[in-house]
This record gives C-alpha cells, sequence and structure tokens, in this order.
C-alpha cells in the first residue's frame, strides 16, 4: 500500500509541478486561449467510456451509427488541423469497429495525417503492459487481439503523461466541496453498515485499491463494498472520462470537437473550471459555416481524404476556421459570408475547385 502511495504521491506532484513541464504556464489555472490550428485533434468520438456515459456503445446496437457518424466527424477534424488527428492505442483493442474505421480513413493513415499516443513506443509491450491492467476483467481486450499490418503501420507517437495519476489527483478534488462527489459519501453512507468515516477514507482510497487496474467504473465498482446507484456511478463515470479527457489534451496540447447531432460528447468540461489552453470547437457551429460558405454537402459526400486535406491546405481556408473559432478574429465569419453574398454569389460546391472559389470569395472579405 504504501508503495501504491508513493506512486500516488508522484503523479500529485507532478500533475502540480505541471508548469515546469510546460515553460512555465500553470496549466491548473483557468484560461481559455484562442483557436490555433497548430495544435492536433484528440479523436474521444470513439472512445468506448466517453460513448458509455451518453448512453452509446461502440458495441451492438449503436455501433454502425458510431462508425458512420465518427466518419463523418473525421472529415470535419481533418479540416480543422493543419497538423494531424490523435488517438490512443487502446482504441486498436477495446473499439470493435476501429479496425473498419481506419480502413475507411486509410488514405489519412497512409499520408500521416492519423497518429497513435501510447505510452510505450512498441506495439507488443504496449498490449501486454495494458492486459495487466485489465487482468480482472471478465473480457479482457488485450489478452489474445493481435495487430492487423494497418494497425501497425500507423506512426506511433510515446505519451510522457499518465492518464491514472491524472485521475488520481482530480479523484481527491472531487470530494471537495461543491466538486464532482460533493455529497457522494453521503449518499452512499446511507448504504453502509459500518462507521461513515470508514466509507469515507475507503472512497477517497479508490484510486490506489485498484492496484494499477485501469481507473474505469466497473473496476471501482469491484472495490467498493456497496452496491452503487445508476445516479452515483453516472457522476463517477463522466468524472472518469472528464479527467482522461483533461489528461490527454494537456499532455498532447491538443483540440477537440465536440458538440455532435447524436450527442455532446464533451463530458462536461468547462473552460472556466478546467483551465484550457486548447480549444473545443462545436461541430454544429462548424457544419453551420460549411453551409454558410456553400461547401457543406461537398465536404460530407463528395470530397475524397485527399481533396479535405487541399482544402485545408488552402491559407485562406485557415483564415476561416480562425475567423469562426479564434477568440480574437477581426471580422466574423458571419459578416465576411454576408459581404461575399453582395458582391458575388455562393453556389454549392459539386467539386475541389468549386469548393475552393468559394473559400477564397469569403477569405477575402475578412481583411
Amino acid at each position: 500500500m504504501a508503495a501504491r502511495r508513493d506512486v500516488y504521491g508522484a503523479g500529485r506532484d507532478l500533475y502540480l509541478n505541471v508548469s515546469a513541464m510546460n515553460g512555465g504556464e500553470d496549466l491548473s489555472l483557468p484560461h481559455m486561449s484562442s483557436y490555433d490550428r497548430s495544435r492536433p485533434v484528440f479523436i474521444q468520438y470513439l472512445n468506448p467510456e466517453v460513448l458509455a456515459c451518453y448512453g452509446l456503445s461502440c458495441r451492438g446496437v449503436h455501433s454502425e451509427r458510431i462508425l458512420r457518424a465518427s466518419l463523418q466527424i473525421t472529415r470535419l477534424a481533418v479540416l480543422l488541423t493543419d497538423t494531424s488527428l490523435i488517438f490512443p492505442a487502446s482504441y486498436i483493442f477495446e473499439v470493435p469497429c476501429f479496425s473498419e474505421f481506419l480502413r475507411e480513413i486509410s488514405p489519412l493513415v497512409s499520408s500521416g495525417a492519423i497518429v497513435c499516443v501510447a505510452p510505450v513506443i512498441d506495439p507488443d509491450a504496449y498490449r501486454e503492459l495494458k492486459a495487466e491492467e485489465y487482468r480482472r476483467d471478465a473480457v479482457n481486450p488485450y489478452s489474445s487481439k493481435a495487430m492487423r499490418e494497418m494497425e501497425r503501420s500507423i506512426a506511433w507517437q510515446p505519451r510522457l503523461g499518465s492518464s491514472s495519476a491524472d485521475i488520481g489527483v482530480l479523484w481527491e478534488s472531487a470530494f471537495e466541496k461543491d466538486g464532482d462527489f460533493s455529497g457522494l459519501v453521503e449518499s452512499v453512507s446511507a448504504r453502509w453498515t459500518g462507521r461513515q468515516d470508514e466509507i469515507e477514507e475507503l472512497l477517497h482510497s479508490v484510486p490506489q485499491r485498484l492496484d494499477g487496474q485501469a481507473v474505469v467504473g466497473r473496476f471501482i465498482q469491484q472495490v467498493i463494498p456497496v452496491e452503487l446507484s445508476a445516479r452515483e456511478s453516472s457522476r463517477i463515470n463522466m468524472m472518469l472520462s472528464r479527467s482522461y479527457l483533461l489528461s490527454y489534451l494537456r499532455d498532447l496540447r491538443a483540440n477537440m470537437l465536440v458538440d455532435f447531432d447524436h450527442s455532446d460528447l464533451s463530458c462536461g468540461m468547462l473552460p472556466e473550471r478546467d483551465g484550457f489552453r486548447f480549444s473545443l470547437l462545436s461541430a454544429r457551429k462548424f457544419d453551420l459555416a460549411l453551409q454558410w460558405v456553400g461547401i457543406h454537402a461537398y465536404v460530407h459526400g463528395a470530397a475524397t481524404w485527399h481533396h479535405l486535406i487541399s482544402l485545408r491546405s488552402m491559407p485562406e481556408f485557415g483564415e476561416l476556421t480562425l475567423a469562426l473559432f479564434a477568440h480574437n478574429a477581426r471580422v466574423s465569419l458571419r459578416s465576411a459570408v454576408v459581404r461575399s453574398r453582395r458582391i458575388n454569389e455562393l453556389e454549392d460546391a459539386v467539386d475541389l475547385a468549386q469548393a475552393q472559389r468559394n473559400v477564397g470569395t469569403v477569405a477575402s472579405q475578412l481583411c
């Protein structure tokens, strides 16, 4: 137990001293930075735990819907960065439709626009590491799956941070007044036959009691000797997913798409509370802007992955997204579209050339 507490303490110290790792920036302080296209986009919209928080599953009845929605979201994500889309290596093992997803976006994979992140660079070593974390799972997703050639061909990037350590720190702070777990001790205590201080200590020590297992809701229930209610489980799962996302976004200095037609998938992240130095980008807002510019149907239909790369490579397209999402934009995209329509009707694009003309026309009105 002492050794596990030392690991927890190290994670806490790393989190509290994160400014030393980021050129003096204190990422724990509330701050909302402007949208920056040089940041990658983190793919959270296929994450099983995040989806479960919204009643969705990448298995069974929702699997095809999630796959198709994810492919459309990826079209937007490609357009919102000048670098890459990043996903955790866990998707290869835990997301049943992920092999098909990669096949559908194979041009992005081959061009290096998709990057896999993991704590170790060797895929087999990663699988062994995660198999230990899921050793008590009824069906260990890491026990037998062999990686396919396409999965091995993806660019891998090491991640130096630890989600488990970061979640451990945020777990403790969640019990503070007005925290995510405010009132949780009292709620669980109502069904606990022992003293309240016993269940309080037990709940606070959950990250250590997991003994190296993955910090996910079903494992947490196994170390709490009281059946959690649906509401209690929901609060815990949402907090875990938000902490997980924050950990990745901070480590990777990434942006993230949220606010989709089928669900929000932000897990309640708020700039004023979570200390952003990255941007949450509304998919609905971006889709509306693409309609204004007359390229929505093209982006979601006829455009190939290579066409989307060509479109985002236009400096004018970058200007459009900055006008839409950057807080210091000189002219809003809405105003630029209105000006464009006064001088030139924007026709709905059917090919890349027309899409580029529309983008250039609107961008010329941003000056």
